[in-house]
Order: C-alpha cells, then sequence, then structure tokens
C-alpha cells in the first residue's frame, strides 16, 4: 500500500488499500490496533456466524499457509457482505481511491462491466489465483456469485464459469 513508518490512517481508511490492492500491510494494521490475536478469533468467530464452517484463519493477511476456505464458504461470506454490510463490497468496485498522499488503482479486469457487482481476487503459492466477484446476468437481472480457486488463469476461468450461467 506504500505506507511510510510512523504513518497513521483511520481504521475505516485501511479498508481501501485492503480491499483494492490486497495490501498485507493494511490487513496486518488493522489486527494490530485491535489486537492481533483478538482480531483472527474475531474473524473465525465471524466465518462461523455467517455459515462458512469450512473456513479459518490463521492470519489476517491471508497469506498463512494455515488460512483455508471453500468455494461454497466464499460464496456464503459474499451473501453476507451483499446483505449485511454492502459497503465493503461497494469499495471493491471503485477504480481507484486516495487517501491523502496514497492512490490505490484496484487491478479487478472487471471494473467496467455493468454487471459486475464486486468481489475480490487473491493469490498465494498454495492456492493459486482466486476470486470471489458477484454478478447480475440476464433479463431478470439474477445475482451470480463465482469463485475460482486455484487458478493459473483466473480471469479466463472467471469469463468460462460466466459463460455457463449465462
Amino acid at each position: 500500500a506504500g505506507f511510510k513508518e510512523d504513518e497513521s490512517f483511520r481504521a475505516g481508511d485501511l479498508l481501501y488499500p485492503l480491499l483494492i490492492v490486497s495490501s498485507n500491510d493494511a490487513a496486518e494494521a488493522l489486527a494490530r490496533s485491535y489486537g492481533r490475536a483478538k482480531f483472527i478469533r474475531a474473524m473465525n468467530d465471524f466465518a462461523q456466524e455467517a455459515g462458512a464452517y469450512r473456513t479459518y484463519f490463521a492470519d489476517p493477511s491471508g497469506l498463512s499457509e494455515q488460512n483455508v476456505s471453500s468455494a461454497g464458504d466464499l460464496v456464503i461470506i459474499l451473501n453476507w457482505l451483499r446483505l449485511n454490510d454492502p459497503s465493503l463490497i461497494e469499495i471493491t468496485r471503485l477504480k481507484a481511491k486516495t487517501v491523502r498522499s496514497h492512490t490505490w488503482v484496484n487491478p479487478t479486469h472487471f471494473l467496467s462491466w455493468s454487471y459486475y457487482l464486486g468481489g475480490k481476487n487473491g493469490y498465494t503459492p498454495e492456492a493459486g489465483r482466486t476470486a470471489a466477484s458477484l454478478f447480475s446476468l440476464g433479463m431478470n437481472k439474477n445475482m451470480y456469485a463465482v469463485v475460482v480457486l486455484g487458478s493459473k488463469t483466473r480471469d479466463a476461468d472467471m469469463l468460462k464459469l460466466l459463460g455457463k450461467v449465462r
């Protein structure tokens, strides 16, 4: 996220680099301000309360190989966010966000699509390229969650799945 030593941010401002550019520094800063162990426990409590029973967090950034989830659980989490905290999904649709001297540019390739409602991409060596996104498709504008895990060609795989939905 391009943070400099001794910079301070409001917690709400850290959501932008966290969700737009997957800033591990922002995740760790949020966790430290809350109490790292308490923060990770709250992440796991949230997953369980939302019904994402195959999800476990070992760290706040998602980099630990001990972090696990499933496509089904990611759909559950996306749906919970859509219904209960849509502002987080809206952040993922921003093309860029500037806070003071920092500008974060969203690398997601679907931002210009009118039927892309938001989502999050990721990568770790263990999980490969991942994505969990919401789309509104068809004449009735039905909402679909599309999740890709373990991909080498994430965008192409998303397009294939969207093609099957259509």
